[in-house]
């Protein structure tokens, strides 16, 4: 790859500055960046995602960093399943796993981008349990 932009290094995570021509190649497919910091998946599909899905349920599950919500979501769904964590396959490709034992919930593209990853809440989601709720999101086609 070629070498673009200037980049910045915080808590794992490298984020580059590009001028507009640059993202305007990148844009076009001239470049494609790897996200640094994941092992297993594409990370998720932008550094505005991560930071959002973050501010949503980083607190909850104890991350005290994107970098940390990143790499637990990264080995979360990214790496061999574990005894324990039960996982389903949407009819669009999607990945959706669940741990009877943790609570952790989250879903991977077809792409292998990370969706979300997060602590299901009745309050939220309406069913009698967590375990429910996998259960019909695994029904659900992903558009």
């Amino acid at each position: 790859m070629e070498n673009i932009g200037s980049s910045k290094q915080s808590e794992g995570i490298r984020r580059y500055m590009l001028t507009q021509s640059e993202a305007a190649q990148l844009a076009c497919g001239k470049w494609s960046l790897r996200v640094i910091g994941v092992a297993h998946t594409k990370g998720f599909a932008s550094g505005t995602h991560l930071s959002l899905h973050f501010a949503d349920h980083g607190k909850l599950l104890g991350a005290a960093s994107e970098a940390e919500y990143l790499s637990r979501a990264d080995v979360f769904l990214g790496a061999p399943r574990p005894a324990g964590v039960a996982e389903c396959h949407r009819s669009k490709g999607d990945i959706v796993r669940f741990s009877h034992a943790t609570q952790e919930y989250g879903v991977l593209s077809a792409t292998g981008h990370i969706r979300s990853y997060y602590l299901p809440e009745a309050i939220w989601h309406h069913e009698s349990s967590n375990a429910v709720y996998f259960c019909k999101e695994c029904l659900k086609a992903r558009k």
